[in-house]
Protein backbone atom coordinates (compact mmCIF):
# COMPACT_ATOMS: atom_id res chain seq x y z
CA UNK A 1 0.00 0.00 0.00
CA UNK A 2 2.81 2.38 0.89
CA UNK A 3 4.48 1.84 -2.53
CA UNK A 4 1.23 2.60 -4.32
CA UNK A 5 0.75 5.80 -2.33
CA UNK A 6 4.33 6.91 -3.05
CA UNK A 7 3.87 6.16 -6.75
CA UNK A 8 0.67 8.21 -7.08
CA UNK A 9 2.12 11.03 -5.00
CA UNK A 10 5.16 11.04 -7.27
CA UNK A 11 3.00 11.11 -10.40
CA UNK A 12 0.94 13.99 -8.99
CA UNK A 13 4.00 16.02 -8.05
CA UNK A 14 5.63 15.34 -11.43
CA UNK A 15 2.65 16.75 -13.23
CA UNK A 16 2.91 19.86 -11.07
CA UNK A 17 6.47 20.67 -12.13
CA UNK A 18 6.64 19.63 -15.74
CA UNK A 19 8.33 22.11 -18.07
CA UNK A 20 6.08 23.42 -20.86
CA UNK A 21 2.68 21.86 -21.61
CA UNK A 22 3.01 19.76 -24.73
CA UNK A 23 -0.64 19.13 -25.54
CA UNK A 24 -0.30 20.68 -29.00
CA UNK A 25 3.18 19.37 -29.75
CA UNK A 26 4.05 16.25 -31.73
CA UNK A 27 7.27 14.28 -31.52
CA UNK A 28 8.33 15.90 -34.82
CA UNK A 29 7.95 19.30 -33.18
CA UNK A 30 10.30 18.49 -30.30
CA UNK A 31 14.01 18.14 -30.73
CA UNK A 32 15.93 16.54 -27.87
CA UNK A 33 19.39 17.94 -27.19
CA UNK A 34 22.12 15.88 -28.80
CA UNK A 35 25.90 16.05 -28.75
CA UNK A 36 26.00 15.19 -32.44
CA UNK A 37 22.85 16.85 -33.81
CA UNK A 38 23.14 20.64 -33.69
CA UNK A 39 20.41 23.14 -34.52
CA UNK A 40 20.05 24.19 -38.14
CA UNK A 41 17.97 26.81 -39.93
CA UNK A 42 15.16 24.32 -40.63
CA UNK A 43 14.56 23.80 -36.90
CA UNK A 44 13.11 27.30 -36.61
CA UNK A 45 9.60 26.71 -37.94
CA UNK A 46 7.63 29.59 -36.43
CA UNK A 47 7.06 32.89 -38.20
CA UNK A 48 9.27 35.52 -36.64
CA UNK A 49 7.75 38.14 -34.35
CA UNK A 50 7.66 41.37 -36.36
CA UNK A 51 7.29 43.36 -33.13
CA UNK A 52 10.46 41.92 -31.64
CA UNK A 53 13.90 43.48 -31.86
CA UNK A 54 15.42 40.04 -31.30
CA UNK A 55 17.28 38.32 -34.12
CA UNK A 56 15.86 34.97 -33.04
CA UNK A 57 13.86 33.15 -30.41
CA UNK A 58 14.32 29.59 -29.23
CA UNK A 59 11.64 27.86 -27.16
CA UNK A 60 13.58 25.43 -24.97
CA UNK A 61 12.64 23.65 -21.78
CA UNK A 62 13.77 20.97 -19.36
CA UNK A 63 11.15 18.32 -18.82
CA UNK A 64 10.42 15.13 -16.95
CA UNK A 65 9.97 12.55 -19.70
CA UNK A 66 9.21 9.59 -17.48
CA UNK A 67 8.94 8.64 -13.82
CA UNK A 68 8.93 5.22 -12.25
CA UNK A 69 9.53 3.67 -8.84
CA UNK A 70 12.42 1.32 -8.13
CA UNK A 71 12.41 -0.07 -4.59
CA UNK A 72 10.19 2.83 -3.47
CA UNK A 73 12.67 5.39 -4.88
CA UNK A 74 11.40 7.63 -7.70
CA UNK A 75 13.49 7.48 -10.89
CA UNK A 76 13.13 10.34 -13.34
CA UNK A 77 14.14 10.63 -16.97
CA UNK A 78 15.01 14.28 -17.62
CA UNK A 79 15.05 15.74 -21.11
CA UNK A 80 16.09 19.00 -22.70
CA UNK A 81 13.71 19.90 -25.52
CA UNK A 82 13.70 22.46 -28.34
CA UNK A 83 10.25 23.34 -29.72
CA UNK A 84 10.48 23.92 -33.47
CA UNK A 85 6.98 25.38 -33.92
CA UNK A 86 7.63 28.10 -31.34
CA UNK A 87 11.17 28.99 -32.40
CA UNK A 88 12.06 31.52 -35.08
CA UNK A 89 14.94 33.34 -36.70
CA UNK A 90 14.58 36.82 -38.20
CA UNK A 91 18.22 37.37 -39.22
CA UNK A 92 20.04 34.36 -40.68
CA UNK A 93 23.66 34.82 -39.65
CA UNK A 94 26.07 32.19 -38.40
CA UNK A 95 26.47 33.96 -35.04
CA UNK A 96 22.69 33.97 -34.60
CA UNK A 97 22.52 30.21 -35.08
CA UNK A 98 25.55 29.65 -32.80
CA UNK A 99 23.91 31.79 -30.11
CA UNK A 100 20.66 29.78 -30.29
CA UNK A 101 22.65 26.55 -30.08
CA UNK A 102 24.43 27.81 -26.99
CA UNK A 103 21.09 28.62 -25.36
CA UNK A 104 20.09 25.00 -26.02
CA UNK A 105 23.45 23.86 -24.59
CA UNK A 106 22.91 25.90 -21.41
CA UNK A 107 19.57 24.18 -20.81
CA UNK A 108 21.24 20.80 -21.42
CA UNK A 109 23.91 21.73 -18.87
CA UNK A 110 21.19 22.32 -16.28
CA UNK A 111 19.36 19.13 -17.27
CA UNK A 112 22.61 17.30 -16.45
CA UNK A 113 22.87 19.15 -13.14
CA UNK A 114 19.33 17.98 -12.33
CA UNK A 115 20.21 14.38 -13.25
CA UNK A 116 23.32 14.59 -11.06
CA UNK A 117 21.33 15.96 -8.12
CA UNK A 118 18.62 13.33 -8.57
CA UNK A 119 21.34 10.66 -8.65
CA UNK A 120 22.68 11.98 -5.32
CA UNK A 121 19.18 11.79 -3.82
CA UNK A 122 18.81 8.22 -5.11
CA UNK A 123 22.14 7.18 -3.56
CA UNK A 124 20.81 8.52 -0.24
CA UNK A 125 17.58 6.48 -0.78
CA UNK A 126 15.41 9.60 -0.71
CA UNK A 127 11.87 8.53 -1.55
CA UNK A 128 10.16 11.87 -0.86
CA UNK A 129 9.14 13.21 -4.28
CA UNK A 130 8.97 16.77 -2.92
CA UNK A 131 12.77 16.73 -2.48
CA UNK A 132 13.15 15.93 -6.17
CA UNK A 133 10.62 18.64 -7.00
CA UNK A 134 12.62 21.23 -5.04
CA UNK A 135 15.82 20.30 -6.88
CA UNK A 136 14.06 20.37 -10.25
CA UNK A 137 12.47 23.76 -9.67
CA UNK A 138 15.65 25.31 -8.27
CA UNK A 139 17.89 24.16 -11.11
CA UNK A 140 15.26 24.83 -13.76
CA UNK A 141 14.99 28.40 -12.47
CA UNK A 142 18.80 28.64 -12.44
CA UNK A 143 18.90 27.62 -16.11
CA UNK A 144 16.60 30.53 -17.00
CA UNK A 145 18.74 32.95 -14.96
CA UNK A 146 21.91 31.65 -16.66
CA UNK A 147 20.34 32.07 -20.10
CA UNK A 148 19.22 35.60 -19.27
CA UNK A 149 22.76 36.50 -18.14
CA UNK A 150 24.17 34.93 -21.31
CA UNK A 151 21.78 36.88 -23.54
CA UNK A 152 22.40 40.16 -21.75
CA UNK A 153 26.17 39.83 -21.97
CA UNK A 154 26.36 38.54 -25.56
CA UNK A 155 23.77 41.00 -26.87
CA UNK A 156 25.90 43.85 -25.52
CA UNK A 157 29.15 42.35 -26.80
CA UNK A 158 28.84 39.58 -29.44
CA UNK A 159 32.58 38.83 -29.11
CA UNK A 160 31.81 37.24 -25.73
CA UNK A 161 29.99 34.37 -27.47
CA UNK A 162 33.29 32.52 -27.93
CA UNK A 163 34.11 32.62 -24.20
CA UNK A 164 30.62 31.51 -23.23
CA UNK A 165 30.78 28.66 -25.75
CA UNK A 166 34.09 27.44 -24.37
CA UNK A 167 32.88 27.58 -20.76
CA UNK A 168 29.51 25.89 -21.33
CA UNK A 169 31.05 23.20 -23.56
CA UNK A 170 33.58 22.40 -20.83
CA UNK A 171 30.90 22.26 -18.11
CA UNK A 172 28.80 19.92 -20.26
CA UNK A 173 31.87 17.73 -20.83
CA UNK A 174 32.52 17.56 -17.08
CA UNK A 175 28.98 16.22 -16.59
CA UNK A 176 29.22 13.67 -19.42
CA UNK A 177 28.21 10.84 -17.08
CA UNK A 178 24.85 12.60 -16.61
CA UNK A 179 24.00 12.84 -20.31
CA UNK A 180 20.53 11.63 -21.22
CA UNK A 181 20.24 7.99 -22.20
CA UNK A 182 16.87 8.60 -23.86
Amino acid sequence: MNKILIFFLTMFICSAFQGVPKLDQTNDDLLSWSETRKLDWNDFAADYDANSQKRAHSEIFIDILNVRLENSIPKYDIGCQFVKSKSWIRICEDNTLRKQQLEFDIYELYARKIRKSFDSLTVLNVSDATKYQQVFESLNDASAVQNAAFNLEVNKNPKKLKGWTKRITEEIRQLESFASTK
